[in-house]
Parts: C-alpha cells; structure tokens; sequence
C-alpha cells in the first residue's frame, strides 16, 4: 500500500508539474506573439503580417540588373530582396488593413557596369565597376494596386518612376546604404502617392 501510495503521489506530482510548465509554455508564446508585432519605437517586424505584396518580373529582361562581379541571378535575388525589405517598411505606414499589390516589370538601377580601364582609376578591362554619373538615372517600372479593409480599390495605376536629380537632390539614407539612391525614389513615391499615411 504504501508503494501504491508513493507512485500515485509522484505521478499526481509529475501531471501538475507538466501542467505547470505547459501553462508557461502558453503564456510566453501569446507575449511573444503580441509583443514581436510592434517594437517600443512603433516599428513593425518580420512577424507582422505585411500590407505589401511584390512580384517581381524576369531579370533577365530588365534593363539593368547587373553586377560588377559574381553571377547576375544570384545579384538580381539580392537587389529584389533588399529593394523588397525597403518597400514593406515604406508600406507598414499604410492605414491598418489596407493593402498594396506591387509588380515589378523593369528595373535600370543607378549607375552602368564598365570594364576597369575605363574608368580612369588604373583598373584593368577585366574588372568590371559599377561608375554612378548624373547621366545614368535610376528607374522602376511597375503596375500597383491599392484597395482598402473592405477590399475596395482606392487606387491603381502603371508606373513608370525614375530620379533626375537622384545625385543632388535630398536623400536621407546612409550613404553606405546599399541601392540608396532606388530607395529613395521609392520612398518618394510612397511619400507622394500615400501622403496621407506619412504625413
């Protein structure tokens, strides 16, 4: 009897214990979830569910996506994915439950590719740089489509954006900031079309 007395006490301890740790378990993944959708300086994370949606079109038939060294499919997934994280920070200021569908159909970046010797800085033909003059603009072209909570379509249109004065004009990236200059025209264009949202 006193056996049978000691393992039903043990098992009664070893369900309350399992209990106890399955409780913690719950209530640190409900904080979690409602504290990662908001930081304490109002920025949206990755766990929020976005109101952008981007397709981006075949690289291979944009204007300029080209890089100065490496293979160009892996440096065009690079610029789509970074241009891609720029444009859902752009978007999270959108009214809640509104959302923003984005396709991409070309892409002419900053700047042209040339073999070394021909920038003048004592490079040879096989190293390839990218040289960024007023000259060579960057562009975007895409469709968009913007609706409401209710689904209603509040905007849409073909876009053909690009940045005349993209070396003089006002930017406010870093200028260690990888493709700062097509952020910026897209951040413009999201300040301009949303105005409302950034105000």
């Amino acid at each position: 009897m006193k056996i049978q007395s000691t393992v039903v006490s043990y098992i009664n301890r070893s369900v309350q214990l399992s209990a106890l740790v399955l409780s913690l378990a719950a209530s640190s993944i409900v904080f979690g979830v409602s504290h990662a959708s908001v930081d304490d300086h109002g920025e949206h994370d990755a766990l929020q569910v976005s109101a952008l949606t981007v397709t981006w079109g075949d690289y291979q038939t944009f204007t300029d996506v080209k890089p100065a060294n490496g293979m160009r499919k892996a440096y065009a997934e690079s610029t789509f994915k970074t241009l891609e994280e720029y444009m859902h920070k752009l978007a999270a200021n959108l009214p809640q439950g509104h959302t923003l569908a984005m396709t991409i159909t070309n892409l002419d970046l900053a700047g042209r590719v040339l073999p070394g010797s021909f920038t003048g800085l004592g490079l040879h033909s096989a190293d390839m740089i990218r040289v960024i003059k007023t000259i060579d603009i960057p562009r975007i072209e895409f469709t968009y489509e913007y609706k409401d909570a209710n689904g209603i379509v509040l905007k849409s249109d073909t876009v053909n954006l690009k940045d005349m004065s993209f070396m003089t004009g006002h930017n406010p990236l870093f200028s260690s900031d990888s493709l700062k200059y097509e952020k910026n025209m897209l951040r413009k264009w999201f300040k301009d079309t949303f105005a409302s949202s950034f105000s």
